[in-house]
Formats: structure tokens, sequence, C-alpha cells
């Protein structure tokens, strides 16, 4: 059995100007990313892989200071600035092929997500673990494969995500999360959602 600890980033600086791949974690986002680490701390050896997103690497931070970055699992491009709407959102889960005018569909990130992740595993030992920190939408279109994700509300951002027919997440994707993956002979057996 290969485990795949894949978070969520913890809360980045929503007052930031900088570029979206810049936008830093608040100083309680770093703080948090700490304590939610020492909460799930996995008994097996643990290699840690990040978006080179700033707010995702600095979560990564929490868990190691030696980590592998791969742009693979960066945050899905949503296209031209202020034309990516809540409508636009929705539609992503329901059609993924859907993207905003120079935006990337969850397709397309599912298909980049899986190759980060598959080679990752390749990776990891029977037995131990990898900590993948990346963003909530290119975790969900990695996990669409698996899971049915369903928008129980646009508005908030709320999903409802089973694996199996048994409910993983009613609920957001909290800041930071964690979704625990196991996986035994290269499929998926088991997923659980952790929040904060």
């Amino acid at each position: 059995m290969k485990t795949i600890y894949l978070f969520r980033h913890s809360a980045p600086d929503r007052q930031s100007t900088a570029a979206n791949s810049q936008i830093p974690l608040t100083a309680d986002g770093k703080a948090a990313a700490k304590r939610f680490w020492n909460k799930i701390r996995p008994s097996e050896a643990v290699a840690v892989y990040s978006s080179p997103y700033r707010r995702a690497y600095e979560t990564a931070e929490a868990i190691s200071k030696s980590i592998i970055t791969d742009a693979r699992l960066a945050e899905r491009e949503t296209g031209e600035q202020g034309t990516f709407t809540i409508q636009a959102w929705a539609r992503q889960y329901t059609d993924c092929d859907f993207a905003n005018t120079g935006g990337e569909s969850f397709r397309t990130v599912r298909t980049r997500m899986t190759a980060a992740i598959s080679y990752i595993l390749t990776q990891t030992k029977d037995g131990e673990a990898a900590a993948v920190v990346s963003h909530a939408a290119a975790i969900c279109a990695y996990l669409q494969q698996y899971c049915t994700i369903t928008v129980t509300d646009a508005g908030k951002k709320l999903r409802r995500i089973t694996f199996s027919g048994a409910t993983v997440l009613n609920g957001p994707i909290s800041t930071p999360s964690c979704f625990v993956l196991r996986f035994e002979d290269g499929v998926l057996r088991g997923i659980e959602y952790v929040g904060i």
C-alpha cells in the first residue's frame, strides 16, 4: 500500500496584489499549515512535492525543508482576468472540456495532475507515503477520475465528493485540508478527507 497525502494549500493572503502564482500565505495561514501537519502527521516515510505557486510551496515548508516542485501540480489557469464567473466555476464540474477563454479545462488539468501523481507513486515504495501540496480546482480535476463531484452551492463553492458510493466530503474544501489516497498495485483503494 502506498499513500498520497494530497493537500490543499493553507490560507492565502486574499489582499495581495501579486500575480496569482506569487500570492503568499497569511501569517495565520503559515501557523495553520504547521498545526494541520502536526494533526495528521503520518507514521510512514514521506517525500514532499509541491506546486510551484508560492502559497502551496509555503504550505509544503510546514512539512519539510526538502521539497520537490512540480509544475504539473499548479492551479488550474482560469483564463482572462476578471472573466471567470461563478457559473463558469460550476460548469467545469459538469463539463470537463469547458475552458474559459485563455484558461484550462478540467480534462487538461486532470491529465497533468495524473501524470505528476503517477510519477510520484513510482518514486514511493510500498509502506511509504508522499505529501503533495496543490490547489482545490486541480485536486478536484484529478479526483474526478475516481469520484463523483457535485456542486451543491456554487456561490459558496460547496461540493459533495463521493467515492464508491460513500461521501468523502460534503461542503467546502478548507485551507488547509488533505485528501488521503491509498493505492494498492496502482489502484486507488480508499480515500478520506481531513479538514482543519
